[in-house]
Parts: C-alpha cells; sequence; structure tokens
C-alpha cells in the first residue's frame, strides 16, 4: 500500500492503445496520455483496468480513476466514470 492508493483523481486525456486479455475474458486494459508529476513521481501514462468496449484509440475522455498504483512512471487505475469529450454537452 501507499498514500494514494484509492484516491479519486479526474483526468482529461486521451486514449492511445487498447490491450485486451487473451483469455476470452472481455477484460483489459486502457492506455491513456499523461505527461506531468502526481504525488512527487514522473508520470508518463495512465494504465486504466478496464472492459469497456466503447473507449476509441485516439478519443479523448474527461475520466474519473480511482488509484490502485504508481509504478515504472505509470499511473496503475481503475475506471469509475467516463465520458467521451464530444459528447459532454453545456
Amino acid at each position: 500500500n501507499f498514500e494514494g492508493m484509492g484516491m479519486k483523481i479526474y483526468a482529461v486525456t486521451r486514449c492511445v492503445k487498447r490491450i485486451v486479455k487473451k483469455d476470452d475474458s472481455g477484460g483489459g486494459f486502457a492506455k491513456f496520455h499523461f505527461r506531468g508529476f502526481f504525488l512527487g513521481q514522473k508520470v508518463n501514462s495512465i494504465l486504466v483496468n478496464n472492459s469497456s468496449p466503447e473507449l476509441r484509440v485516439g478519443e479523448d475522455y474527461f475520466i474519473l480513476l480511482e488509484l490502485i498504483n504508481i509504478r515504472d512512471n505509470t499511473l496503475y487505475c481503475r475506471c469509475l466514470e467516463c465520458k467521451a469529450l464530444e459528447d459532454i454537452e453545456f
């Protein structure tokens, strides 16, 4: 466990890759672009545990994440809510 585990994070970011599990469970991960620092650690990407087929590579999203871990300059998170920026109306 570390100090940020379970922390809720909002991010506006682009999906750059989908990684599908090979075990036919339908689950997988989505990799999002991020450059900066979080809790004093350099971060280059966000890897989201996600089985949602609606996430599309190249699309920008507003997402609510729950932080699981920070390792190898990557935030590992669980997606709580996600909305494509193009679908947000004011």
